[in-house]
């Protein structure tokens, strides 16, 4: 059963029994209150009636016994009231009443009188309801039983009646509370029945669906979280498969880096194996094949720099910055491939603790793509600045600049913005990879700015307010 059936009947099951219950106990008490009320007054009548008879027979100056109960008897019919009659027993039987019932039946409350004096019982006879009020009674010294005896079916016709419209009553209720509690329980259940619809459609894989509840109760508070978990699953989810994409796109781009030396080394072998010895034919083929070694043996030594910087300790020491500076383009201006550029140092005497040796990687990789990038004659400008807490290291040229696409993906490993750096500069897309990884491990950040025709900045941001 569905929450919102069970919700459903266990408001409609507590209704019903609420009305029941409540019902029952007003009118058992309306019916116990008149009952009570019939008793007290009969008791008071009696004793009023035994009063009044005691001082009309002081009073008399009738003498025999028979005459005597002969005037109580007038007496008691001039006294008559609706549906209140009287008795008068001796031990032996009954003297006087005034009507006709037979009750044959023993009369407890005859006994009762004779051992305990004044008592009243509860008696249905014939399929009529009696109060039976009873006392001693002293005529002339003789001892009698006065018995009051009041028809109080009317009593237990109001209790029946009162029955009968309470159910009529209850059944009209209930039928009302059929339809209120249908719609109050789909009201209530409305947002948990969404919760559930949310809840299927994320196991199902659509991660991108929210609850959106705006409320401030425990259904919302629940909501709240649902879109949490969801947001926190769908995020993951990305992250997961860019993970697996940049994966896959790794062994791709590794496999094909592979591919054209290998291809290269085995097609020259093969020529040099089935040839006959040609000076020239050995000594292409032989300086094919130590050129695509080379290049096999430096992307080893990139991946392996990549490998290693996952389990590196740094090795922290306080560095001027612009020495360092200085130092690493003394080893670029060696390396400027055919060209001739300008390299301008733009860097106070800031101290950082720093480990120097992977700074130097970084920078090297830097401005060694500042030169590929620049042509003849153009300015490369290396510098350092230092704001409040603050230090931005950074690499500017005037070169061929990047697009915002490739910039997007520019640190992946084997990614290259411009595909024919490959051959001509042998590049193999791994040095912003690097200097990527280097960077993090740092504890900084990494910024490349950079537009088509217009050059590139690239900086290293030291944050010391944040770390």
């Amino acid at each position: 059963m569905s929450f919102r059936n069970r919700l459903f009947v266990f408001f409609l099951s507590f209704c019903i029994l609420t009305i029941i219950l409540s019902g029952t106990i007003v009118i058992e008490k309306i019916h116990s209150d008149m009952i009570d009320h019939e008793i007290s007054g009969l008791l008071n009548y009696e004793r009023s009636i035994s009063n009044t008879i005691d001082d009309f027979l002081l009073m008399s100056s009738i003498s025999d016994d028979q005459d005597r109960l002969s005037y109580i008897s007038d007496y008691f019919i001039s006294s008559y009231r609706e549906k209140i009659y009287f008795e008068i027993h001796s031990k032996e039987n009954l003297v006087v009443k005034t009507h006709y019932t037979d009750w044959s039946t023993d009369r407890e409350d005859i006994k009762t009188a004779w051992d305990l004096g004044r008592n009243y019982q509860r008696k249905k006879l014939n399929n009529k309801y009696y109060i039976f009020v009873s006392n001693i009674m002293i005529i002339d010294e003789n001892e009698y039983v006065l018995s009051v005896i009041k028809d109080v079916s009317y009593i237990m016709t109001s209790r029946k009646n009162q029955y009968q419209f309470f159910i009529a009553l209850s059944t009209v209720i209930l039928i009302l509370l059929i339809f209120v509690s249908y719609f109050v329980t789909k009201y209530i259940t409305k947002d948990i029945t969404e919760l559930t619809k949310v809840t299927s459609s994320i196991k199902s894989g659509n991660y991108d669906t929210r609850t959106n509840f705006i409320r401030n109760d425990e259904i919302g508070l629940i909501g709240k979280h649902i879109d949490e978990m969801a947001s926190e699953i769908e995020n993951n989810i990305i992250e997961l498969e860019n993970q697996a994409f940049s994966k896959q796109r790794f062994i791709d781009n590794f496999t094909h880096e592979l591919k054209t030396p290998l291809t290269s080394i085995i097609g020259y072998a093969d020529i040099l194996r089935k040839n006959k010895y040609d000076k020239d034919i050995f000594d292409k083929g032989l300086y094919h094949i130590y050129d695509e070694g080379m290049r096999l043996s430096k992307l080893s030594k990139q991946l392996n720099e990549i490998i290693l910087l996952k389990n590196n300790e740094l090795d922290i020491t306080k560095e001027n910055i612009k020495t360092l500076i200085l130092e690493v383009i003394g080893v670029n201006e060696m390396r400027q491939y055919g060209k001739k550029l300008l390299f301008s140092v733009d860097s106070d005497d800031i101290l950082l603790d720093v480990d120097k040796y992977l700074l130097k990687i970084v920078l090297f990789n830097l401005i060694d793509n500042s030169i590929k990038a620049s042509k003849n004659n153009q300015e490369i400008i290396i510098g350092a600045t230092k704001e409040d807490e603050v230090i931005k290291i950074f690499v500017e040229d005037q070169g061929r600049g990047i697009s915002k696409l490739d910039l997007n993906h520019i640190t992946e490993p084997f990614y290259l913005a411009d595909k024919s750096r490959n051959k001509k500069e042998e590049s193999f897309g791994l040095g912003l990879n690097i200097c990527s990884e280097i960077i993090d491990l740092m504890g900084a950040s990494f910024n490349i700015e950079s537009e088509l025709g217009q050059g590139t900045r690239t900086e290293i941001i030291f944050d010391f307010t944040t770390s």
